[in-house]
């Protein structure tokens, strides 16, 4: 069966994916999340993942304990953030374009880092 286009109607467009991050499909959790600082990138398997604490004021903090290491996220409306990582389909998580910063509205990762364990330095 083909389907056909309808003249008299707007085709619908996907949604475009956050410019904050890469989500796993619904029902799709991701195995594998990875930290893109501005240093390099950082993956760690989600069982490494051990907490997460979003605290709140301007800017908000999201700290996401990954093995002996911690990553420390500063921005805005972190709470979509948490709770993709609550939902385990948070893939990636990038640093916003400063062109973004200034937006009124929506998700803003203004800061990404991540902090090694004392043994790995």
């Amino acid at each position: 069966m083909t389907l056909k286009p309808q003249a008299n109607k707007a085709p619908v467009l996907a949604p475009a994916p956050p410019t904050w991050g890469v989500l796993a499909d619904s029902g799709e959790p991701a195995t594998v999340i990875r930290f893109e600082c501005a240093d390099g990138a950082y993956s760690y398997p989600y069982h490494a993942l051990t907490r997460w604490v979003l605290q709140v004021g301007e800017p908000q903090t999201l700290v996401i304990e990954a093995g002996a290491d911690r990553v420390i996220v500063r921005g805005r409306e972190l709470e979509v953030v948490r709770d993709a990582l609550d939902a385990g389909r948070l893939r990636v998580l990038r640093i916003a374009e400063e062109r973004y910063f200034l937006t009124e509205a929506g998700v803003v990762v203004a800061e990404l880092n991540v902090e090694p364990s004392k043994s790995e330095e």
